[in-house]
């Protein structure tokens, strides 16, 4: 199964960088998209009440929606690793 990888960033955010180098060292493929222009994630953010960036989102082939969290989590960076190798 394949993986996506997707982090929603705000600008000039702190965590939002860390996240994405974490993720480069970490060997795990991603994408990176602003906030502002995903209009689906804004349910997400809802329904989990999250208030921080970036808010990290991983589908699989088909789109479902696999796992998600906000903030800097280099423990599920961790997990994501070992699940992808």
């Amino acid at each position: 199964m394949n993986l996506t990888v997707t982090i929603h960033t705000l600008p000039d955010c702190v965590n939002c960088e860390r996240t994405e180098q974490f993720l480069t060292r970490s060997s795990i493929p991603h994408a990176s998209t602003p906030l502002s222009e995903t209009g689906p994630i804004r349910d997400l953010i809802t329904e989990h009440g999250y208030q921080s960036a970036p808010i990290v989102t991983v589908t699989d082939d088909t789109g479902q929606l696999i796992d998600h969290w906000a903030g800097l989590r280099p423990d599920r960076i961790l997990a994501l690793k070992s699940t992808i190798r």
